[in-house]
């Protein structure tokens, strides 16, 4: 299992899920699983189980939609086409997973950044009233690296 700590930013395992909306279609298809058990378990359901039944597919039905239709846009298809997908259900989730992402090149890594320095350092000056007033020195002086030779004594 992976730590949170372990992983920085756009790396990290829970992010990328959801950003893909896995949490969302978890638990939609949990809630379409779980309603179609309460309105085909019995031959003759009780009107209670039937409104239960009813209402949990009502609200899983959404959540899955906003699972699928975020797993399209973070694969940069169309967000219809992942409404389309979830209105299949667990086949259309199921398609929807099984497509290729189409720019997956933009996310892969290659290696480390080369990251040139700055050509300029911040020095912190005292002057000698900081020294009389023992403040701290405040004010900062921009050294842009001049060519200084060190060996003139």
């Amino acid at each position: 299992m992976f730590l949170s700590r372990d992983y920085v930013g756009e790396d990290n395992p829970r992010v990328i899920a959801q950003k893909r909306g896995q949490d969302y279609t978890i638990w939609g298809l949990i809630g379409q699983g779980i309603a179609a058990i309460m309105l085909f378990s019995s031959p003759d359901p009780s009107i209670e189980l039937v409104v239960c039944g009813g209402l949990l597919l009502a609200l899983a039905t959404p959540v899955l939609l906003v699972g699928c239709f975020r797993h399209a846009k973070h694969k940069h298809y169309p967000y219809v086409l992942g409404i389309a997908m979830g209105l299949l259900s667990l086949l259309g989730v199921i398609v929807l997973h099984m497509l290729p992402d189409r720019f997956a090149w933009t996310r892969r890594k290659t290696g480390f950044d080369v990251v040139m320095p700055k050509r300029a350092s911040t020095l912190w000056a005292a002057t000698e009233e900081d020294f009389a007033k023992n403040t701290p020195a405040a004010r900062p002086v921009v050294n842009y690296m001049q060519n200084v030779n060190v060996d003139d004594d």
